[in-house]
């Protein structure tokens, strides 16, 4: 920031209730939340993100590096400073040299207190997520990263996926209403301002969507009473294995609540090898729960492991489960995503597969197909 009047950077800047973006030239990135909160920092070709669990992450090829508590205090150290810098700057220089979006008083505000290092320290906002969630959020579907995730339950009700790493083992759990509260009091604690910046809320854990449907109805009451109707509703995973098969009048309820949209597993359309892996071998039931939730009035996502059965069963796993996604009532709201299995195929032959995969559900299927690297998952601040 010490640059000659005649090579003085030009500096580009939003800001918003939302929060702060500040660009100087190639040189400097910084966003904040309202509160002075840094969430992404980059210099020198170095970029760094904060997760919500108060990690400080740097992007890798194969996903994110969570940085050491010393490494983490060093960044926090860099953004400080380097707010302060810009705050000098933004005081001397000319009024053609700086391009605003938004407001000048809460962009001064966000860097001051940026700048001030009076801001919460990643280690402290580790203590408050701890307390405010009961067990971390693994996974979200890609298009609700930036949701607001609360937990009426955790854990998952089959738990015994071979392929999954994050909820085997973890018996499925309710809350009941005053641990839902408390939940719902230390989650508005943890994100304050930041909250602005959230507008959808999912429902954790691993398929919120199996409770019962009165204490559901009760939960999404909850949520809609301390954050209000959320710009792009309610969303969460349902494992349509375990509990009843709902009616659609029985989605209507909870779309009535303000739930508009599930994540399902499908994994494979194989009956045999969706045995296999942990799950029903029952396939219809997926569908008849798809075709449910779409007349109920609510917007459908469907996962599948490319790659699932090696290269022995590779085109039967990828007719079969064709086939069985051109059975649902799926149109251009809902998404099928495709999750390539590490370790299944070469990596080559898994693109090659994905590529399969993807032609051959533009012939069949209205819905919009992408991508889901679950290795490559953070949930940012």
């Amino acid at each position: 920031m010490s640059d000659a009047p005649d090579s003085r950077p030009r500096i580009l800047a939003r800001a918003d209730e939302r929060g702060v973006v500040v660009e100087v030239e190639d040189r400097l990135y910084l966003r904040l939340d309202a509160a002075g909160r840094w969430i992404a920092f980059g210099e020198g070709g170095a970029m760094f993100r904060r997760a919500v669990d108060g990690r400080v992450l740097r992007p890798g090829a194969e996903g994110f590096e969570t940085l050491s508590d010393a490494e983490a205090d060093a960044v926090d150290g860099w953004v400080v400073r380097r707010a302060g810098e810009v705050v000098e700057a933004l005081a001397a220089v000319p009024a053609g040299d700086l391009v605003l979006e938004g407001r000048a008083d809460a962009l001064h505000d966000a860097l001051a207190r940026a700048a001030c290092g009076a801001v919460e320290r990643p280690a402290d906002t580790r203590r408050r997520y701890d307390a405010a969630y009961p067990e971390p959020v693994p996974i979200l579907p890609p298009h609700r990263y930036r949701d607001l995730v609360v937990q009426p339950a955790t854990g998952c009700p089959n738990h015994a996926c071979a392929f999954c790493a994050f909820y085997r083992d973890r018996p499925f759990r309710v809350l009941d209403d005053e641990a839902f509260a408390a939940h719902l009091e230390a989650v508005r604690d943890l994100f304050r301002e930041a909250l602005a910046e959230r507008d959808g809320i999912f429902l954790g854990s691993a398929s919120a969507l199996s409770i019962p449907d009165d204490v559901l109805v009760r939960r999404l009451v909850a949520v809609r009473d301390a954050f209000g109707v959320p710009r792009r509703g309610v969303a969460s995973f349902h494992d349509p294995d375990r509990g009843r098969l709902r009616t659609p009048a029985d989605w209507a309820r909870l779309v009535a609540e303000g739930l508009v949209e599930a994540t399902l597993g499908l994994e494979t359309g194989l009956a045999d090898l969706r045995r296999e892996q942990g799950k029903s071998a029952d396939v219809d039931r997926v569908v008849s729960t798809a075709a449910g939730l779409k007349e109920g009035g609510m917007a459908v996502s469907v996962t599948v492991l490319v790659g699932l059965g090696g290269e022995e069963r590779a085109d039967a796993h990828r007719r079969a489960t064709v086939a069985t996604l051109a059975r649902m009532p799926l149109e251009r709201a809902d998404r099928i995503y495709l999750s390539p299995l590490a370790g299944a195929l070469p990596a080559e032959r898994l693109r090659e597969e994905v590529d399969r995969w993807r032609r051959a559900l533009a012939d069949c299927s209205g819905a919009r197909v992408g991508d889901y690297r679950i290795e490559r998952f953070a949930w940012f601040a």
